[in-house]
């Protein structure tokens, strides 16, 4: 495909992905509603009952982001396609969790299996190999051996695991050092594409430097020092007023709320749960406007793509909650981004 024909298809095929899209009010309307209504009103279950298992329902929700997916990648080349795939790779990050936790747990691996998602030809992990490893070591070990996109990420993890054999260090440093090859993928893209989308990873990266900031300075109490290494190297700060390292040295939650630009909506919250839930409303209404004013292609797809998964993500949420028989105010405290700001 022509690079002037790349724009305009991807731009079609985003607002037609948009319009399947559950709005705000379509989630709040299933809060009180039986689960037999996710299976009416979202098209990835359609035709399923509601005997359905949770692992097969997150499945078919996956398989239709997969779907959309592959129509989005097709007509990207080079660091741009790059760039896609890598952030596909976050399930695989999910996935590789998955087993690790497995083995710390000496799970057998039919029990972990089921609640692998399934990336097809996408997936860069050996999940076989992985899965029949003996131990968290060996798993890393051929991790680092056969997957070529995984294998400075568990050389790194290993690393962090075997210098305080803490499976807390382990998945910080894998998840932190995933997230930082996404931002060295976005700033190795086409120029054309490489200011709008290194800005919008940048808040994304952004909102989840914070939820760690606060776990690990206020829940898991390490040091000033330790949750700073942690955090996600970012290329430029948004919403706060003061760099990482010194919100990092701040002794209290309000104190680190009193740094953000936009303080009002996370200052109204109680625990770190709730800023939690907040956080995702504030990334999701700048996703929002990306989609509707953003002129670079490659970053409506990634908005579209995250997009899919807080709907996937509450859809998920639905189905648990009704089939648990929770009460509809304990499935509303539990949906995450429900505010009205629809593209």
């Amino acid at each position: 495909m022509s690079l002037s024909a790349i724009k305009p298809y991807l731009n079609t095929r985003i607002h037609l992905f948009l319009q399947n899209l559950l709005s705000s009010e379509d989630i709040q309307g299933l809060v009180d509603k039986p689960v037999e209504a996710l299976f009416e009103v979202v098209p990835a279950l359609a035709g399923y009952s509601k005997n359905i298992q949770q692992n097969h329902v997150q499945q078919h929700l996956f398989n239709q982001l997969l779907a959309h997916f592959v129509i989005l990648l097709r007509p990207l080349r080079n660091t741009d396609r790059a760039f896609l795939l890598y952030w596909l790779y976050k399930h695989d990050v999910n996935n590789l969790k998955a087993i690790l936790r497995g083995k710390l747990g000496h799970q057998d691996s039919k029990k972990t299996t089921p609640w692998l998602l399934d990336l097809n030809q996408f997936t860069a992990l050996p999940v076989d190999d992985l899965l029949h490893a003996e131990s968290i070591a060996e798993t890393l070990h051929i991790l680092e051996q056969h997957s070529r996109i995984f294998a400075n990420i568990a050389f790194h993890s290993y690393a962090a695991y075997e210098k305080k054999h803490q499976y807390f260090s382990l998945e910080m440093t894998l998840e932190r050092r995933y997230y930082a090859g996404v931002l060295e993928h976005a700033l190795a893209v086409s120029k054309s594409e490489r200011e709008a989308l290194v800005s919008l990873v940048n808040q994304i990266l952004s909102g989840i430097n914070l939820i760690w900031l606060l776990r690990y300075r206020f829940v898991y109490q390490r040091s000033a020092s330790e949750t700073y290494f942690l955090l996600i190297p970012c290329a430029y700060q948004w919403l706060l007023k003061r760099p990482w390292r010194e919100l990092a040295g701040l002794n209290s939650i309000s104190a680190v709320l009193e740094q953000l630009q936009e303080p009002i909506t996370l200052k109204d919250c109680e625990d770190i749960v709730c800023i939690e839930k907040a956080m995702h409303e504030k990334v999701q209404k700048h996703i929002k406007h990306r989609i509707r004013r953003s002129q670079s292609p490659l970053s409506r797809a990634l908005a579209y793509l995250i997009l899919y998964e807080y709907q996937m993500k509450n859809i998920l949420t639905l189905y648990k909650g009704h089939t648990l028989k929770l009460s509809p105010q304990s499935i509303q405290d539990a949906l995450c981004c429900t505010r009205d700001n629809t593209p």
